[in-house]
């Protein structure tokens, strides 16, 4: 969507894109993920969990996984730090 491969330079694109006040969410595979909170002008990143706390079986899947927590959580009233938290910890 973007043409950058950084994801922290692809969601500081995005939210150049968005109306004032988005947020923006990017996966970074194992590395967790990059969250441009809404009100924030910075791009924090969310760490991932260490290969070896994670017994990976399927990879299919996990991109939905990861954005269906991360939504899931925020409806339930978390930050969106702890919902990205969360979503990584269910895409692991």
């Amino acid at each position: 969507m973007t043409g950058r491969t950084e994801p922290r330079e692809a969601a500081a694109a995005l939210r150049e894109r968005l109306a004032a006040g988005a947020g923006v969410l990017v996966q970074a595979d194992k590395d967790g993920c990059r969250l441009a909170a809404p009100g924030t002008d910075t791009v924090a990143h969310v760490p991932g969990f260490p290969m070896d706390a994670v017994d990976a079986v399927d990879s299919n899947g996990v991109g939905d996984a990861h954005v269906g927590a991360f939504l899931a959580l925020l409806g339930r009233g978390l930050d969106p730090s702890a919902a990205a938290r969360g979503a990584n910890a269910a895409a692991g």
